[in-house]
């Protein structure tokens, strides 16, 4: 299936299987020519209490030290592929938010009633079991039109010449 601008893609698989090299190939092949720059973002450096703001913004006065508006990485990046690394990371209580996102496009502000629209290509990735329903919203995987799962090098002994090559 080709993966244009509408098509959110979710990367599985275990640490070191290439998640990134998978993301900037997307990239590379559908966005690059669109998008200046791959945009990436790791939510394993965010604070998870801090999440909802750094990827949705936030209206001034929406919590103690808010004292301006802020816009978040979804809406600075409207228009383009962002890559969320570690998605795993994003608190299972605000996954609802970023499950809307995928599917309506759109969002609110914390602090905000008004719902945004966005145009963003959403390519995640984690490491996690995305069945865990204890760390992921039990549609979630489902909110994603394609699911790519990346077997780990001991189930792909076929690569070691080739990274071997590649390293060399």
């Amino acid at each position: 299936r080709l993966i244009d601008d509408k098509i959110h893609v979710l990367i599985l698989g275990e640490p070191g299987t290439g998640k990134d090299v998978i993301a900037k190939s997307i990239w590379n092949t559908y966005r690059k020519s669109i998008d200046k720059n791959q945009v990436v973002y790791d939510c394993g450096a965010m604070d998870p209490n801090l999440i909802h703001g750094e990827l949705f913004g936030y209206k001034k006065g929406a919590f103690t030290g808010a004292d301006k508006d802020k816009d978040g990485i979804i809406e600075v990046n409207d228009g383009k592929m962002i890559f969320l690394d570690e998605i795993g990371n994003i608190p299972r209580s605000k996954q609802n938010v970023f499950m809307r996102l995928l599917q309506s496009g759109d969002f609110k502000k914390l602090g905000s009633n008004d719902a945004k629209k966005v145009n963003v290509q959403i390519v995640a990735a984690t490491n996690k079991d995305i069945n865990d329903e204890e760390r992921f919203a039990s549609d979630l995987r489902d909110r994603f039109d394609e699911v790519i799962v990346i077997p780990p090098l001991r189930e792909r002994k076929s690569d070691i010449p080739l990274l071997v090559d590649f390293f060399l």
